[in-house]
């Protein structure tokens, strides 16, 4: 039987992201004309049982009731277990104000949680925790992560699955992590403004999806997004920005079938609407510039050039244009005149600036 546990995080920087993250939800609120309360943010009445049992769901931030009414056994300094549900919590290290709550349920099918025990089938728990509120983060190989606000903090509930059932479960307000809030911030977008154009649901959902992004097998959230218009046809191109000019960039362009996502080595260079754009490279002492248009919904490479010189201290340059050598002018005429060009980098937003970005555009 295999069994997976996931995530171990900096709560320092969980901490900063979620003071970070409730800031940008007041500011969010002004911009918004109407509006439902989001489930995210509604406070869970305490009470003991319901007719089928005890359901810890209601004693998540109030666990100290859950130890009372369970009499549960303390085992060492704030830790209790219960017929394997277990209930820990401790002072942060870096925040001496923040508690860390943990409930792990491991074995204990007499409890409940949304409805649901240990054993249950996954699609009947996914049910039953979607319906109280807990937002399908992602999928891990073999369990599901949920996220929730609660009394302004966000839990993490991490599903362990095997065989179709739900094995054991964690529940926590440590586990914070960017792309959970990307997930809570697509579904607060998305419910808070429904009458969007297809087009900005789409890039919504596209950011909360898809915020932690791996470059090189590597996984990176320090990154920034912003509109361009590449093709003048009404529905800007996102650009992608990291902070490591290693990384290269995105283009992304939406289409009535899906994103079509390409990735740059270079810096972007783009004539404004004009359906031209260059992947501009700078190697060594030779610069390459790739040039793309949006051809049927698809990136298609169009043209090549490149100059450089063999003597840096000169400016005999050398210019290229298809493996064929030109004179700037014709290169600037031919491939890229950088002094036509847009320069995308200058307006850089993070994930949740884009999304109120891309509402309000």
């Amino acid at each position: 039987m295999k069994k997976y546990l996931v995530f171990l995080f900096v709560l320092c920087a969980a901490c900063s992201a979620q003071e970070r993250m409730l800031s940008s939800v007041e500011e969010a609120d002004s911009i918004q004309l109407e509006e439902e309360p989001s489930p995210a943010s509604e406070t869970i009445p305490v009470t003991e049982e319901t007719e089928e049992g005890i359901d810890i769901d209601i004693y998540v931030g109030n666990w100290e009731g859950l130890v009372e009414t369970l009499s549960m056994e303390e085992t060492g300094e704030g830790i209790y277990e219960s017929n394997g549900l277990h209930v820990t919590w401790e002072y942060s290290t870096y925040y001496p104000d923040f508690r860390i709550f943990n409930i792990s349920n491991s074995g204990n099918e007499e409890v409940l949680f949304c409805g649901s025990r240990i054993m249950d089938s996954i699609d009947v728990f996914d049910e039953n925790v979607r319906n109280h509120g807990w937002y399908h983060a992602y999928d891990l190989s073999e369990g599901i992560v949920y996220a929730k606000y609660i009394e302004d903090q966000v839990y993490v509930l991490t599903v362990d699955i095997d065989e179709d059932k739900v094995h054991s479960y964690t529940i926590s307000n440590e586990v914070l992590d960017g792309s959970l809030y990307a997930a809570l911030d697509k579904v607060y977008f998305l419910q808070n403004h429904p009458d969007m154009e297809e087009w900005k649901k789409a890039y919504i959902a596209y950011i909360g999806d898809n915020h932690v992004y791996h470059v090189y097998n590597e996984p990176v959230e320090t990154h920034y997004y912003q509109f361009v218009d590449i093709n003048g046809d009404e529905i800007p191109e996102l650009h992608l920005y990291y902070d490591n000019p290693d990384y290269g960039e995105e283009i992304i362009t939406y289409t009535e079938d899906g994103f079509k996502d390409l990735h740059l080595y270079g810096t972007l260079l783009y004539y404004n609407k004009e359906n031209y754009f260059a992947d501009s490279i700078d190697r060594s002492e030779v610069h390459q510039d790739e040039i793309y248009s949006i051809i049927n919904n698809d990136f298609v490479k169009i043209a090549s050039g490149n100059y450089g010189t063999d003597d840096p201290e000169h400016s005999d340059y050398r210019y290229y244009c298809n493996d064929e050598e030109v004179n700037e002018k014709e290169y600037k005429e031919h491939v890229i005149d950088s002094s036509r060009c847009a320069w995308p980098n200058n307006e850089l937003h993070d994930y949740y600036e884009m999304m109120m970005q891309i509402v309000m555009y």
